[in-house]
């Protein structure tokens, strides 16, 4: 596949899992075929493969939803009440902790 010099006994541990150039397939069974995504590309393809899974962007905030990816504006749009809350609660947070942080240091 990637026309390297590869002693013969060493091909079939090269084939089967270092060579770049491999046809691999999506490991998720998306659409890519193993002649459209070579092992060299299968990092990259996670990054917008649509059954990637995927955490929730307002996990940061306490959505611990995890979806797949052609899932994730179905989530996000079901969600949108819960996460503008959270995203409430935290905003709440941060002010209440600076305004006690501007208080500590006026009174230092």
């Amino acid at each position: 596949y990637c026309y390297q010099g590869i002693p013969h006994d060493e091909m079939q541990l090269h084939v089967q899992e270092v060579c770049s150039e491999y046809p691999m397939g999506c490991p998720r069974k998306c659409n890519k075929s193993a002649e459209e995504l070579k092992r060299k590309n299968l990092i990259r393809h996670a990054e917008i493969c649509p059954l990637e899974p995927v955490m929730c962007p307002y996990y940061e905030v306490g959505c611990e939803t995890e979806v797949i990816r052609k899932e994730l504006s179905s989530h996000m749009e079901s969600y949108m009440t819960q996460h503008l809350a959270k995203v409430t609660e935290a905003h709440e947070k941060q002010s209440h902790k600076l305004k006690k942080q501007t208080a500590d240091l006026s009174d230092a």
